[in-house]
């Protein structure tokens, strides 16, 4: 759609070409970002216009901005907006921050700039209303200063955001605690559309979800029991949008939380598109894999994670070639390898207590670590040997780590 450069107050801050992360690949992006609003242009097929069609505009007072504590997510970063939301990777670590910090900066002038205006308004009708209240007595003085009250807790509900999908090449299995379904031709991947976990068919459910405009959509299991869990204690939808039928098929009532069941009465919401008679059990189909919990992410820090270096490597095999892993070294000298970031069944275990480290440094600055043991205890071999490469982003914590915890031949 059409955009004017030209309004009043507009400016322009910072642009810039950048990759974004589908769930299958990675897309050319060409991002802009004025004080007061992001756009983010997909190029025309076979041109280097843009597709106005395709064209998003986000609000920068409605963005927020993630990035992940990990060197091989140096380059990356996160637009989160109630519209879209996105993973972009830039050229480098430098030019990630500067968006960084050019989107944080908009974010907050226009938020204090909406609260200015907001402030100014109050006080314009305060004034108005005191005057008023001046010429008719009858009008309380108290209640022209009381501060409105603010929302409670209890009354909140997630789904603000459009979710980031987690890509497929992240996790070989689904991300249920408790289901083991790898994923295959057969055994499709699919993706929540309130959180943007990777699940499987069998734990696929469907619930209304707020960012999708209350349409019932697929839902992991433990999404799809917390927004049912909203539903039936009456704060899901917004008061104005439920109305539920009394006995009466003609009559209905606003919304009672006391009588919101997915089996009972029927209900009618007012969508954006027009109010529609739903019954509760046709928005909500349970998952059939039953009551499951998402396993952790295994890049959030809590204090509790047993791992204390963690990254992409290339793990050599026995046969000689190179194959990529996510490793993860614990303080139990477990060295794991997985086949995908968040998989939590390693393809590849060694117990290293007691292991000889040796250290190869490569020109482009990765660095080949050597494991090695003298097994006083096999006959077949003699020794076991460990090798895998790490890329130079993050050679110096992997090096930092093995060296304290294993026998260092420098």
């Amino acid at each position: 759609g059409s955009f004017d450069v030209f309004s009043p107050g507009r400016r322009l801050l910072h642009e810039g070409e950048l990759q974004r992360q589908t769930r299958k690949d990675l897309q050319q992006r060409y991002l802009i970002l004025f004080s007061d609003t992001l756009l983010i242009c997909r190029y025309s097929l076979g041109s280097d216009l843009f597709d106005p069609i395709r064209l998003y505009k986000i609000p920068t007072d409605r963005i927020r901005v993630n990035i992940e504590d990990h060197e091989d997510y140096e380059r990356e970063f996160f637009v989160i907006s109630p519209k879209k939301s996105s993973a972009f990777i830039a050229n480098s670590k430098r030019e990630r921050d500067i968006w960084v910090s050019r989107l944080s900066e908009a974010r907050i002038h226009m938020r204090e700039l909406r609260q200015r205006k907001k402030t100014n308004g109050e006080s314009r009708q305060k004034l108005a209303t005191i005057r008023h209240s001046i010429e008719s007595p009858d009008v309380e003085n108290k209640s022209i200063l009381e501060a409105p009250t603010p929302t409670s807790s209890k009354n909140f509900v997630p789904g603000r955001y459009e979710a980031v999908w987690i890509p497929d090449n992240k996790a070989t299995k689904c991300l249920m605690a408790g289901c083991d379904t790898k994923f295959s031709m057969i055994q499709r991947k699919h993706h929540c559309r309130q959180c943007g976990w990777l699940i499987c068919r069998r734990c696929v459910g469907t619930a209304p979800v707020r960012i999708k405009n209350y349409d019932s959509v697929k839902v992991c299991p433990q999404c799809y029991y917390e927004i049912k869990d909203l539903f039936e204690k009456g704060i899901l939808f917004p008061s104005h949008m439920i109305r539920i039928l009394g006995l009466s098929e003609n009559s209905e009532s606003s919304q009672d939380s006391s009588r919101l069941s997915i089996d009972g009465s029927n209900i009618r919401i007012a969508y954006e598109g027009g109010s529609r008679l739903e019954k509760p059990k046709d928005l909500f189909r349970a998952p059939d894999s039953g009551k499951l919990m998402k396993i952790k992410n295994p890049l959030e820090k809590d204090g509790t994670e047993e791992y204390i270096v963690s990254g992409k490597v290339q793990l050599r095999t026995k046969k000689g070639y190179e194959i990529n892993r996510w490793g993860r070294f614990s303080r139990d000298y477990n060295l794991d390898f997985f086949e995908a970031e968040f998989d939590d069944s390693p393809a590849e275990k060694f117990f290293v207590y007691g292991y000889t480290l040796s250290v190869v440094e490569n020109e482009d600055g990765s660095h080949v670590f050597e494991l090695l043991h003298r097994n006083q205890f096999q006959t077949d071999r003699k020794e076991e040997k460990i090798i895998f490469k790490v890329p130079s982003r993050s050679a110096a914590k992997w090096l930092d780590t093995l060296k304290d915890m294993l026998i260092y031949d420098g």
